[in-house]
């Protein structure tokens, strides 16, 4: 069995305000380590034995590995580009009323099913699928693994893990910032079972 624990970054200045992130690359505000500090101590607390941590190579998520790491006192984290997160095409850095605004048509049919056609100049959503589905091939070999990403990321892998339609996963699935969802993976089946969804002991924040 392999044991994944998903964690998406903590808060930016771009999460508060509601941009489209993507490739761009915003740093943690201080609210985001806050976030990643008290997600440390919450595992600290409950005796989690040293596990390795893959990060997107964004600042945004490699500050909070590092901010997990170092609290915990486990080796530093292992960069993977194939966490990064989707790119967003000309909407990077937009608001959702910004380009509802701009592009109804185009935002509205993405909104509806993100399958249809991507983001324009942005990445289809089947790219990331193959992408972070050979970072669980790759993790099926190890017992546990801590992946520190993003939020489309995270609710990409989780739908196709637990069979959830990929053209909902924005609809039915949420990672919020600095949660941690856990995944066990059975080695001989495939087969996924949810241990814990988006939670963070800092919620209230």
């Amino acid at each position: 069995m392999t044991r994944l624990y998903l964690i998406r970054h903590g808060t930016t200045e771009w999460t508060k305000s509601g941009r489209y992130s993507g490739r761009s690359d915003p740093a943690l505000a201080e609210q985001g380590r806050i976030e990643a500090a008290a997600l440390a101590e919450w595992l600290g607390q409950r005796g989690l034995a040293p596990v390795p941590v893959w990060t997107s190579p964004l600042i945004r998520c490699h500050e909070t590995a590092r901010i997990l790491c170092d609290q915990l006192g486990w080796s530093a984290p292992q960069i993977d580009p194939r966490l990064q997160e989707i790119d967003y095409g000309q909407w990077e850095g937009r608001t959702r009323d910004d380009i509802e605004r701009e592009q109804p048509d185009a935002f509205a049919d993405w909104d509806a099913d993100p399958t249809r056609r991507p983001p324009p100049g942005g990445e289809p959503v089947a790219d990331v699928l193959a992408r972070v589905r050979a970072v669980i091939d790759d993790a099926r070999r190890i017992d546990r693994l801590m992946l520190v990403a993003h939020r489309t990321v995270s609710r990409v892998l989780l739908a196709d893990l637990l069979g959830v339609p990929l053209g909902a996963y924005r609809r039915r699935l949420d990672h919020r910032p600095a949660g941690l969802t856990i995944v066990d993976l059975d080695d001989a089946t495939g087969e996924a079972t949810l241990r814990l969804y988006n939670f963070h002991p800092a919620a209230s924040l």
